[in-house]
């Protein structure tokens, strides 16, 4: 007569390790999906550079003009990220060292409205309204992030100003291969394929090889 001990000792068993591993992946497809990664304000190496995690992921630039950037330097208004991190954007601008005043797009209503700049209310949902700004305050520079999404998965980072529209630089960098974004999805059940978080690399930043792209335009702008 065959022995079932042992058949019957480690069903059980089984059972609790296909409890831990759904709770595992059910926590981890969580984690993935609920919150994005927190990154703090990053200063200048000794080489006047930000430090990325991985050396190898460098900017692509796409568009670099020769511009006289003194018109711009007195102030910068920077986009939230376009897609789900934690980040300090306005404190990040701030560490290049070169824009005297920078200002997140979330407060700039109140940037304008503490200070007059404006006579009615704006919303800043419109090129008119960046365009009275400038010509009411001083000339800036708007900078903003976008996710492009091409197959590939790219973030990218665009200067312009404002009053003309002129994109003045651009620059991206890839965040994930096809088979890459594959693996991600797979290793988080699916929860790492949400639209907001496509641009979240696996590194700790993606912003920085970004950040340094335009750091080295603004010095061969001065």
């Amino acid at each position: 007569m065959r022995d079932n001990r042992f058949h019957i000792i480690s069903l059980p068993i089984r059972m609790k390790m296909t409890l831990y591993m759904a709770v595992f992946f059910t926590a981890l497809m969580l984690s993935v999906a609920g919150c994005g990664p927190q990154h703090p304000v990053v200063d200048l190496n000794a080489n006047g550079q930000f430090d990325p995690v991985k050396i190898d992921r460098e900017a692509v630039v796409l568009v670099a003009k020769q511009v006289p950037l003194a018109r711009y330097k007195g102030l910068a208004i920077i986009t939230p990220p376009d897609c789900r991190m934690i980040v300090d954007e306005v404190g990040q601008l701030k560490a290049l060292g070169y824009f005297d005043e920078v200002v997140g797009l979330d407060d700039l209503s109140d940037f304008v409205a503490a200070r007059h700049l404006l006579p009615e209310p704006v919303a800043f949902d419109s090129w008119a309204d960046y365009q009275a700004l400038a010509k009411a305050y001083k000339p800036y520079l708007l900078v903003r992030f976008r996710c492009i999404r091409r197959g590939e998965i790219w973030y990218r980072l665009t200067v312009l100003d404002p009053e003309t529209v002129d994109i003045l630089f651009s620059s991206e960098v890839r965040v994930w291969t096809p088979f890459g974004y594959f693996m991600r999805g797979l290793l988080t059940l699916g929860g790492g394929l949400t639209v907001d978080d496509d641009c979240v690399g696996p590194d700790e930043d993606v912003r920085l090889p970004l950040y340094n792209s335009l750091l080295e335009w603004i010095n061969e702008n001065r």
